[in-house]
């Protein structure tokens, strides 16, 4: 039956735009005909976190990211409030960073006290250590040290005194040493002025050996005296020490009992403690050094303010450092590498602690270890920097952070295939991603989803900073979406495509320096981004043209008839002709198909193959064998073919070649087909019934050409304006059939019907093509009882 004017293309009626170009609309982003995964968010990012994360699965385009972003806005938290977190030095295993979790908020307060604190030591400490009161208690121990060591010196001196001897300190080797001389008139004598007088002989040698006599025994007592007296110098240094110290100590705890005082948490006053004396026992005598900043400094990891909103994390990078974190390593001058616990830098998954992580699964899975990683810490709710052992992450760090909890929900954004994937290879997926929230590429085509369409687009163009858009405008916009869809009532909301399209009308506006987006901008946009992807249509029109591919539009012909295919590049698709032929006879191998044999045949296809098979057997009723041979083959085809859309063509053009009934070459087909003789729905009706039109163009309108398709597509229908004006002017028809009785009833003319009680109408193209099989099994029949090899036929 012919196909209605109203029903080749939809037209967006005028009445349900209610403004005049979309400066007037208010724009949203919210999505109609999308409840059950509406439904399925609300409730995955309502429950609490515990294992129980999501995946989104849709169409790129189609605005998930915004409707997520929006929906996690509006849920209360599903978590209990997460802590601050920081890394501070461990003085005890120092390649094991310390993690503090401090009350919400605490951590800056924590960071920016340390801060001050490092200043002080380093500015103002020793000031403090050279104060009046503490120089009075220094000068107090040291004059009690001289007194002491005068002590000890006091009876040594008195019997060198005695003995005419004299301690006098003298260079040796560079050093001033105590040396023990002895005193001659009055005078002390060294070891050179001696010997002279003894080689003079005004000292003789008994004098002289007596002196030094004396001079041994003396050096006996003084080494006994040095010691004590160097017993009584470290004795009072380290009074000294003690009493710094302890000055030190106090000046210091009180600073640090401040610190302290910001949270009760043992983790932070080990830390302090070990911050105080670590100082006080090793640092006093460089507390201008710049490391000490930097020992004693916080790392924040993590902070939130107490009113602050959920975390909302759109993972932009998914490599394993910009994922969980990473532990980066610095060279000296000297090439030795070394990393502290200042360079610990958190991922997206602690930035999203306590609220929500949204992620590409696409782009996870093409960073090396990041799909491991991201589900390893999901599964023990920490993120354990020095756990990465094939990743780049901690490739020669030095350090192994303490691992750092999380209570993230995240939301994985992907399509049908790669959940399949993950779901059938990796068992971790079912068990951490338990909710799926499906989202459709359309909506219901009705007046209020039209409206929600235009205030989208109007979002789109304010956004972009395009021209607005008139209604008409938007007009085509909804039907080329409804094209995009190819479904029956359904409005395509893949908006990533439809914002390119507007952006390059908005070209061609500014173009003719226009004002606002017209619908002929609009076209002129569309047409624009199909003829820059049709270059081999256009080569394959050309050929079909020219002759090198033999398509005939015109006339009738036996055993041959024009199908229809699509090619897709990119995101749009393009129909043409297909020509397809069968020869039958005489045999008993029933039919071959050629496709199938060359190894150029996919699976859907062979299944569609199969059931005209099956047809033919509910079609062709004898009361003996099928025998005949046929073979059904795409012409000039020399690439894969797949798909179902052809069975109906090849099921007609094989009963055409079996009945000789010729087949109009004016009409091409598709459809699929049932084992019942049913035609079934296909895909790409409105680009194959396009592509045969341009075909019919570029070799001749008849005016008699048309195109048959499932009567189930008819609502499919989204033809260009041309064609559906050229249908209005009768060069061109649209026909739509739902057996394949109606189907060979417009190819071959004559009035096919299923079998009455006597079988088909004479005359029938069924009726001859049973005939025709009877006439092959006679003929095989008399040639078996002839020939002595049977299967030689």
């Amino acid at each position: 039956m012919k196909v209605d004017q109203a029903d080749l293309r939809w037209m967006c009626p005028l009445e349900w735009l209610a403004f005049e170009t979309t400066t007037e609309v208010e724009d949203h982003d919210r999505i109609e005909g999308q409840e059950d995964a509406v439904a399925a968010l609300t409730y995955g990012l309502s429950v609490p976190c515990d294992q129980q994360h999501i995946y989104v699965r849709g169409m790129n385009g189609i605005g998930r990211m915004s409707l997520l972003t929006q929906l996690a806005k509006d849920m209360q938290p599903f978590c209990a409030p997460v802590s601050d977190k920081v890394f501070v030095h461990n003085f005890v295993q120092p390649t094991k960073p310390v993690l503090i979790e401090l009350p919400r908020g605490k951590a800056p307060q924590f960071a920016d006290l340390m801060v001050r604190f490092t200043n002080f030591v380093r500015d103002e400490l020793k000031k403090y250590l050279n104060s009046d009161g503490l120089r009075s208690r220094r000068n107090k121990v040291q004059e009690e040290a001289q007194q002491a060591m005068q002590r000890l010196g006091a009876p040594f001196e008195d019997s060198m005194r005695e003995q005419g001897l004299v301690l006098v300190p003298m260079e040796a080797g560079g050093v001033m040493v105590p040396s023990i001389l002895p005193v001659i008139d009055d005078k002390p004598v060294n070891s050179v002025e001696f010997s002279e007088l003894r080689r003079t002989g005004k000292l003789s040698d008994e004098e002289a050996e007596k002196i030094m006599a004396k001079i041994g025994s003396a050096s006996e007592v003084l080494s006994e005296v040095t010691e004590k007296v160097q017993e009584v110098q470290e004795k009072y240094a380290e009074q000294l020490q003690q009493l710094v110290r302890q000055e030190a100590r106090d000046i210091v705890h009180r600073r640090l009992q401040v610190i302290n005082n910001i949270a009760p948490d043992e983790k932070l006053a080990r830390f302090l403690v070990d911050v105080e004396e670590d100082l006080v026992t090793k640092r006093l005598a460089e507390l201008e050094n710049p490391a000490l900043s930097q020992l004693y400094s916080v790392n924040v990891i993590a902070t939130h303010a107490d009113d602050e909103e959920i975390p909302i994390v759109i993972a932009g990078n998914t490599s394993v450092q910009h994922l969980l974190g990473s532990v980066p390593h610095h060279f000296t001058p000297s090439g030795a590498m070394y990393s502290d616990h200042t360079m610990i830098q958190g991922g997206s998954l602690i930035a999203a602690d306590g609220g929500y992580l949204f992620v590409e699964v696409r782009d996870l899975l093409e960073e090396p270890g990041a799909w491991l990683q991201l589900t390893r810490a999901l599964r023990s709710r920490e993120v354990d920097l020095s756990a990465q052992e094939f990743s780049p992450i901690t490739s020669g760090a030095t350090l192994a952070p303490q691992p750092i909890p999380i209570q993230v929900k995240v939301v994985l954004l992907g399509d049908y295939y790669t959940h399949q994937m993950l779901d059938a290879y990796d068992p971790r997926f079912g068990e951490l991603f338990k909710i799926l929230a499906d989202f459709d590429d359309s909506m219901p085509r009705t007046q209020q989803s039209v409206a929600i369409f235009a205030s989208v687009v109007a979002k789109i163009v304010k956004k972009r900073d395009l021209l607005p858009l008139t209604a008409t405008g938007v007009a085509l916009v909804a039907e080329h979406s409804v094209r995009i869809a190819g479904q029956k009532d359904r409005i395509s909301v893949r908006f990533g495509r439809i914002g390119d399209i507007l952006r390059e009308a908005d070209w061609v506006a500014r173009r003719r320096n226009g004002e606002t987006i017209t619908r002929e901008d609009v076209a002129k946009a569309i047409e624009s981004g199909r003829q820059r992807s049709d270059l081999s249509v256009r080569r394959f029109r050309r050929m079909i043209k020219n002759g090198d591919i033999n398509i005939h539009v015109t006339g009738e012909r036996t055993g041959q008839i024009n199908g229809l295919a699509v090619s897709r590049t990119g995101p749009l698709t393009y129909g043409f002709p297909a020509r397809i032929t069968a020869s039958v006879g005489a045999g008993t191998q029933g039919t071959i198909n050629i496709e199938r044999e060359a190894n150029l045949s996919g699976s859907i296809h062979t299944k569609g193959f199969s059931i005209v098979d099956g047809v033919m057997r509910r079609l062709i009723r004898v009361d003996h064998l099928m025998a005949f041979t046929g073979s059904i083959a795409f012409e000039q085809s020399y690439g894969g073919i797949d798909g179902d859309s052809a069975s109906c063509a090849e099921l007609c053009v094989l009963l055409s070649a079996l009945s000789e009934v010729p087949l109009r070459q004016d009409l091409a087909i598709t459809g699929a087909i049932d084992q019942q003789g049913n035609v079934l729905p296909i895909g790409g009706a409105t680009e194959k019934i396009e592509g045969f039109y341009a075909t019919c163009k570029d070799l001749g309108i008849t005016g008699s050409q048309g195109v048959i398709i499932p009567q189930s597509n008819v609502g499919d229908l989204a033809l260009s304006e041309e064609l559906v004006e050229a249908a209005e002017r009768g060069e061109f028809t649209v026909y739509s059939v739902s057996n394949v009785y109606e189907a060979l009833s417009l190819l071959s003319g004559k009035q096919e019907q299923p079998r009455g009680a006597d079988g088909y109408a004479a005359g029938s193209l069924l009726a001859m093509a049973e005939e025709r099989v009877t006439a092959y099994w006679r003929l095989l029949s008399i040639k078996s009882s002839t020939d002595p090899d049977p299967q030689g036929v």
